[in-house]
């Protein structure tokens, strides 16, 4: 199953497209922002780029149709290696053991995130541990299988751990992010760069990454997702708020990411529905704030 089109981000696409047909792509980049805005997905996208037959007809932009497009596109060309943080439900007992370990864990995560594109954040306990950073060495010193150039993306790298007694593996790592070999691009996703380790953000070059216009994040919803009205992408955010889940100001960004509701939520909860000298909290604010929430959201329903 293809993965869905990459909405939004124009002014990075085309500076991106621009920098690979002028051939002054950096061979190592760090795309950071907020969770969920399409970092991932726009690493993917750079990855077609690159290594696509026709680009967009010297435009610096994958074609969508060529064999090596196709092949992004269903998460299966052997020179895009999608490196994601994963939990190990076993461990090895010695380093190739657990290599191996790893790699049958980065196999069934991609294959269900073909069957399921759309997927949900890694698990807490998942990530980037020494052994996938020995498998990502053991890729980088093989040849191109079809493309003229090898792509490596890290998804969540603020994940990678280190860990004592493999210095040489987390060097050699370091050292390929600061010369990478020519056929070589490595693309690194963040939502919290200042994660990383300083020897990390000194060898990359950073993009931020915006977050989206509420008009694309509903188009969107209704073309993936198959939501119709902008009600249905805001009910279940609202039945949260109303059982009082939404607890923090993380969450508050959530809720203006997916329905588009600026200020209403955060200029509530402190002033709606709580009496003088008594905590806001979501529960007790939510009465009195429900119907100034749902004015913001939905204006012609009130």
């Amino acid at each position: 199953m293809p993965i869905p089109p990459l909405y939004g981000h124009e002014g990075i696409r085309n500076r991106l497209a621009g920098a690979i047909a002028s051939g002054r792509l950096p061979q190592s980049l760090l795309l950071e922002g907020p969770r969920g805005v399409g970092k991932q997905r726009l690493a993917l996208w750079l990855a077609q780029a690159l290594v696509c037959e026709d680009r967009g007809k010297g435009k610096g932009e994958g074609c969508g149709a060529c064999q090596h497009c196709k092949l992004v596109l269903s998460l299966s060309h052997p020179d895009v290696h999608w490196f994601v943080p994963v939990e190990l439900s076993k461990k090895g007992a010695d380093a190739d053991k657990q290599v191996e370990l790893v790699a049958e864990a980065l196999g069934d995560e991609l294959a269900a995130r073909r069957e399921r594109p759309l997927y949900e954040p890694p698990s807490g306990l998942a990530s980037h541990n020494i052994a996938s950073v020995r498998l990502l060495l053991r890729r980088l010193a093989l040849t191109p299988a079809l493309a003229r150039r090898k792509v490596f993306i890290l998804g969540d790298a603020e994940r990678l751990v280190p860990q004592t007694g493999a210095d040489a593996a987390a060097n050699a790592l370091l050292k390929a992010l600061e010369e990478p070999p020519a056929d070589t691009v490595f693309v690194l996703t963040a939502t919290e760069p200042e994660a990383l380790l300083p020897t990390i953000l000194s060898r990359v070059v950073r993009v931020r990454v915006a977050r989206l216009p509420d008009s694309i994040v509903a188009v969107f919803a209704q073309r993936e997702l198959g939501l119709k009205s902008q009600r249905d992408v805001a009910a279940p955010l609202y039945r949260e708020i109303r059982w009082g889940v939404t607890r923090s100001r993380s969450a508050s960004s959530r809720s203006r990411r997916a329905v588009g509701s600026p200020t209403c939520w955060t200029a509530c909860w402190p002033n709606c529905g709580t009496k003088p000298g008594r905590a806001a909290t979501p529960k007790r604010s939510w009465k009195r704030s429900h119907r100034c929430w749902k004015r913001a959201v939905w204006p012609r329903a009130t």
